[in-house]
């Protein structure tokens, strides 16, 4: 370090920040004085139907899943980023029990692109993910842990369970995605 900057003149330069400034978008010929995001939320959205399509492509395919392994890894594709939704929830549109639904989340072959990690258990708790299960193998074990960064990625806030918790876990803070469609 010290002999580059004696290259250098002893000088330091400051990291240049790349910021998108608000001249950086300009409405586009067709937007009609719209912000410019518009075609862009458009192609997004376009991406991301592709996206399902060849997942739930993968899906059909996927020749070790059971019929109803697959219609839980179905009704993923459908709870958006930034969502989460609880095992009773899903095991209840699907006329199940959230233990099955849970066992259907760990054969998962395609997580996190099939978004497993969407769904906690009833009360807020991150419940389990590929196979680790909170009360059991501990709130802090890696899978649990890669649980909660995937999430917070996508927006989801976490709180405290209440201020009299003696374990101070965090909760997934907000109402679970209940909008299905009929399987």
């Amino acid at each position: 370090m010290e002999s580059r900057l004696k290259m250098s003149g002893g000088m330091r330069r400051k990291p240049t920040a790349h910021r998108l400034t608000p001249t950086a978008i300009k409405p586009g010929p067709d937007s009609a004085g719209s912000s410019g995001l518009t075609g862009y939320r458009h192609h997004r959205q376009e991406e991301e139907e592709q996206d399902v399509a060849a997942l739930e492509a993968l899906i059909a395919g996927y020749q070790h899943g059971t019929v109803f392994d697959k219609a839980v890894w179905r009704l993923l594709l459908q709870i958006p980023r930034g969502c989460v939704t609880t095992y009773g929830i899903l095991a209840a549109q699907l006329g199940s029990s959230p233990r099955a639904v849970g066992n259907a989340l760990r054969r998962n072959p395609y997580a996190p692109r099939v978004p497993c990690h969407r769904v906690i258990a009833t009360g807020g708790k991150l419940g389990g993910f590929k196979g680790m299960v909170g009360p059991r193998d501990g709130a802090s074990s890696a899978k649990l842990v890669e649980k909660r960064m995937l999430l917070r990625r996508e927006g989801i806030k976490f709180g405290t369970a209440s201020p009299s918790s003696k374990t101070g876990e965090e909760k997934v803070l907000g109402t679970p995605f209940t909008g299905f469609a009929p399987p």
